[in-house]
Protein backbone atom coordinates (compact mmCIF):
# COMPACT_ATOMS: atom_id res chain seq x y z
CA UNK A 1 0.00 0.00 0.00
CA UNK A 2 1.66 3.44 -1.08
CA UNK A 3 1.04 6.10 1.52
CA UNK A 4 0.42 9.05 -0.78
CA UNK A 5 -2.51 6.89 -2.54
CA UNK A 6 -5.20 9.28 -3.90
CA UNK A 7 -7.40 8.62 -0.21
CA UNK A 8 -4.91 9.38 1.64
CA UNK A 9 -3.72 12.36 -0.36
CA UNK A 10 -7.20 13.79 -0.49
CA UNK A 11 -7.66 13.58 3.46
CA UNK A 12 -4.92 15.28 3.88
CA UNK A 13 -4.97 18.16 1.66
CA UNK A 14 -9.41 18.16 3.13
CA UNK A 15 -7.41 18.26 6.76
CA UNK A 16 -4.77 20.77 5.71
CA UNK A 17 -7.64 23.30 4.12
CA UNK A 18 -9.57 23.29 6.70
CA UNK A 19 -6.80 23.40 9.59
CA UNK A 20 -5.66 26.83 6.96
CA UNK A 21 -9.60 28.23 7.12
CA UNK A 22 -10.17 27.89 10.87
CA UNK A 23 -6.47 29.49 11.93
CA UNK A 24 -7.72 32.37 9.52
CA UNK A 25 -10.54 32.95 11.34
CA UNK A 26 -9.37 33.06 15.10
CA UNK A 27 -6.25 34.70 13.52
CA UNK A 28 -8.22 37.95 12.03
CA UNK A 29 -10.21 38.17 15.12
CA UNK A 30 -10.92 41.85 15.43
CA UNK A 31 -11.94 43.36 18.40
CA UNK A 32 -15.04 45.54 18.11
CA UNK A 33 -16.01 46.55 21.48
CA UNK A 34 -15.28 50.01 21.13
CA UNK A 35 -17.63 50.20 18.29
CA UNK A 36 -20.34 48.51 19.53
CA UNK A 37 -20.05 50.35 22.79
CA UNK A 38 -20.04 53.55 20.36
CA UNK A 39 -23.29 52.31 18.52
CA UNK A 40 -24.86 51.10 21.64
CA UNK A 41 -24.88 54.75 22.32
CA UNK A 42 -27.21 54.86 19.44
CA UNK A 43 -27.22 56.99 15.61
CA UNK A 44 -26.42 60.68 16.30
CA UNK A 45 -28.92 63.14 14.90
CA UNK A 46 -28.71 64.04 11.60
CA UNK A 47 -27.01 66.72 10.58
CA UNK A 48 -24.98 66.68 13.99
CA UNK A 49 -21.55 64.92 15.31
CA UNK A 50 -21.99 63.65 18.86
CA UNK A 51 -18.55 63.81 21.08
CA UNK A 52 -17.90 60.13 22.54
CA UNK A 53 -14.25 61.35 23.80
CA UNK A 54 -14.63 60.22 27.17
CA UNK A 55 -16.26 56.59 26.09
CA UNK A 56 -12.35 56.25 24.19
CA UNK A 57 -10.28 57.24 27.31
CA UNK A 58 -11.81 54.26 28.82
CA UNK A 59 -10.48 52.20 25.73
CA UNK A 60 -7.30 54.12 25.23
CA UNK A 61 -6.39 55.90 28.72
CA UNK A 62 -4.32 58.78 28.37
CA UNK A 63 -0.73 58.01 29.12
CA UNK A 64 -1.10 54.93 26.88
CA UNK A 65 2.12 54.55 24.65
CA UNK A 66 1.54 55.70 21.13
CA UNK A 67 2.73 52.26 19.15
CA UNK A 68 -0.08 50.69 21.83
CA UNK A 69 -2.49 52.97 21.19
CA UNK A 70 -1.98 52.55 17.16
CA UNK A 71 -2.78 48.92 17.48
CA UNK A 72 -5.41 48.80 19.80
CA UNK A 73 -7.21 51.01 17.33
CA UNK A 74 -6.24 48.45 14.61
CA UNK A 75 -7.46 45.51 16.73
CA UNK A 76 -10.99 47.61 16.99
CA UNK A 77 -11.31 48.05 13.21
CA UNK A 78 -10.25 50.90 13.19
CA UNK A 79 -8.05 52.40 9.72
CA UNK A 80 -5.17 54.30 11.30
CA UNK A 81 -3.28 57.43 9.55
CA UNK A 82 -0.61 58.92 10.66
CA UNK A 83 -0.82 62.60 9.81
CA UNK A 84 0.65 66.20 10.70
CA UNK A 85 -2.14 68.15 12.08
CA UNK A 86 -3.42 70.44 15.49
CA UNK A 87 -5.96 69.29 17.60
CA UNK A 88 -8.07 71.76 19.04
CA UNK A 89 -7.31 72.08 22.73
CA UNK A 90 -3.78 70.34 22.51
CA UNK A 91 -1.44 73.05 21.85
CA UNK A 92 1.92 71.52 23.12
CA UNK A 93 0.97 67.65 21.00
CA UNK A 94 3.47 66.42 18.82
CA UNK A 95 2.70 67.64 15.16
CA UNK A 96 2.37 63.72 14.04
CA UNK A 97 -1.42 63.33 15.14
CA UNK A 98 -2.58 59.67 15.22
CA UNK A 99 -6.25 59.36 13.08
CA UNK A 100 -8.19 56.62 13.49
CA UNK A 101 -11.39 56.48 11.22
CA UNK A 102 -14.25 53.50 10.81
CA UNK A 103 -17.50 53.49 9.10
CA UNK A 104 -20.25 51.44 9.92
CA UNK A 105 -21.53 49.95 6.72
CA UNK A 106 -24.95 48.87 5.85
CA UNK A 107 -25.94 45.39 4.90
CA UNK A 108 -25.79 46.12 1.05
CA UNK A 109 -22.91 47.07 -0.15
CA UNK A 110 -24.42 49.76 -2.52
CA UNK A 111 -25.98 51.83 -0.25
CA UNK A 112 -24.11 54.86 1.62
CA UNK A 113 -22.46 54.43 4.92
CA UNK A 114 -24.89 54.25 8.22
CA UNK A 115 -22.48 56.69 10.27
CA UNK A 116 -18.32 56.94 10.96
CA UNK A 117 -16.54 57.20 14.18
CA UNK A 118 -13.21 59.48 14.09
CA UNK A 119 -10.63 59.45 16.54
CA UNK A 120 -7.54 61.67 17.08
CA UNK A 121 -5.01 60.94 19.54
CA UNK A 122 -2.06 63.85 20.57
CA UNK A 123 1.10 62.52 21.72
CA UNK A 124 3.74 64.08 23.42
CA UNK A 125 7.04 62.37 24.33
CA UNK A 126 5.62 59.28 23.02
CA UNK A 127 2.60 59.01 25.17
CA UNK A 128 -0.87 59.94 24.22
CA UNK A 129 -2.14 62.76 25.69
CA UNK A 130 -5.16 64.14 24.31
CA UNK A 131 -8.17 62.42 22.89
CA UNK A 132 -10.96 63.80 20.66
CA UNK A 133 -13.27 61.51 19.31
CA UNK A 134 -16.99 62.37 17.25
CA UNK A 135 -19.79 59.62 16.20
CA UNK A 136 -21.18 61.47 12.80
CA UNK A 137 -24.12 60.37 10.88
CA UNK A 138 -24.11 60.28 6.99
CA UNK A 139 -26.74 62.37 5.98
CA UNK A 140 -28.11 60.97 3.17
Amino acid sequence: MNFWSEKVSSRFWSSLLMALTVFLIVGCKVDNSLVDAVLAQGQPDKFKSRDISQLVVTYIPIGTERQKAIDLLRQHGFDIKEEKRSIPGCPNCDPLVISGSYLEKRLLPFLPDKSSISILLGCRDGKVTHVAASHSPNPF
